[in-house]
């Protein structure tokens, strides 16, 4: 989605912050967070005491479900605590379960999306690294990876920014869920599901995101241009004072926005190219066509 946002100085959201470019030296690790794991853990202790209680019953189809999620909390813990990525001048290296990667700088060929994560090739595409945007600090790395190597992302850059029917075609399904229920209640037992007004909603909400969402962002020229269905908004680069990352307290990537010198942020989220892929793209556009802007608001 696109969204115009008005914010304070100092502040714009309570759950996103921006970063600058920040210039590292030593090796940096980013791992998910911390809440995460805290809440696996109290999530096993949980598990082991009703397993625990549960032994006084011999159930054993009771056991073997308790049993499942146990393994299935044990293996996401393993999965936290051995998955990181590490940044240093000299190379990006990624570590999960299944063992570590690194490739230098120099070696990165092509960067793309898989889901929502960011995957580095080498230029032989031997090895993939693969960044996640909920690792804490991923707008960090965003930040690195894009002033490191920008040409990575130069094949991007003559590409539009298509939007995402993902949500719609969610809620489009909900709706159809709902309307089908509805309608065989209606048949079986000649009873009225209210639900099925609501699959109608979901319906509308659907249709009526698509008609006002951005269908594309292209770049032409010294112009931004945001398409809709029945017209296009043209945005030059001098009217926009920077471009940032979004991010939430623990660094996670949110979303790209524009800041205007009116204190005013256009969001752009909910496209296929993830955040990673977008805000550099949009960023070296910037710095090339727009002219030296006045700082934006702290």
């Amino acid at each position: 989605m696109l969204k115009w946002i008005y914010y304070s100085v100092g502040r714009f959201n309570s759950e996103t912050t921006f970063r600058g470019d920040e210039v590292e030296t030593n090796e940096k690790t980013f791992r998910y967070s911390h809440i995460f794991k805290n809440l696996g853990v109290l999530y096993l202790i949980f598990l082991i005491v009703v397993v625990i209680i549960s032994l006084v019953g011999w159930d054993p189809v009771f056991l073997i479900c308790i049993g499942s999620m146990v393994t299935g909390g044990l293996i996401f813990m393993v999965l936290y605590r051995n998955t990181s990525v590490s940044i240093s001048e000299v190379e990006v290296t990624a570590k999960t379960i299944l063992g570590t990667k690194s490739l230098n700088w120099s070696e990165i060929g092509s960067v793309s999306s898989r889901g929502t994560s960011l995957n580095l090739h080498s230029r032989d595409d031997g090895i993939v690294l693969t960044i996640n945007p909920r690792l804490d600090g991923a707008a960090e790395i965003s930040e690195r990876v894009s002033s490191k190597r920008v040409d990575l992302f130069e094949n991007y850059a003559n590409k539009p920014i298509l939007h995402s029917n993902r949500n719609i075609v969610v809620w489009l399904s909900i709706g159809l869920l709902l309307i089908i229920l509805s309608i065989l209640l209606y048949i079986v037992k000649d009873y009225v599901f209210t639900a099925g007004f609501l699959g109608l909603f979901f319906w509308l909400q659907a249709v009526v995101s698509w008609y006002s969402s951005p269908r594309r962002i292209t770049l032409e020229s010294n112009n931004l241009v945001v398409h809709y269905v029945n017209k296009s908004i043209s945005i030059a680069a001098d009217d926009i004072v920077s471009v940032q990352i979004g991010k939430t307290k623990q660094g996670q990537v949110t979303a790209v926005y524009l800041v205007f010198p009116n204190r005013r942020l256009m969001e752009i989220s909910g496209y296929k190219q993830l955040p990673f892929i977008i805000y550099p793209v949009l960023k070296k556009w910037h710095e090339t066509y727009a002219k030296e802007q006045p700082a934006s608001p702290a």
